[in-house]
């Protein structure tokens, strides 16, 4: 989160995001309330090395 406040939703949680917090998104997620705009966050995606050789 870089900007705003927002209660998202994690899987069966709730949470009060606000600059600087992160969160694993591997459960189902989705903003619930927006608090304080403007929103901003940054999404990245990490996938596992391949094991497989090329």
């Amino acid at each position: 989160m870089l900007e705003g406040e927002v209660i998202y939703r994690n899987g069966y949680n709730l949470f009060r995001m606000t600059p600087g917090l992160f969160f694993d998104a591997d459960a189902p997620h989705d903003p619930e309330e927006l608090i304080r705009r403007p929103i901003w966050y940054l999404s990245t995606n990490f996938y596992p090395q391949s094991t497989v050789a090329d």
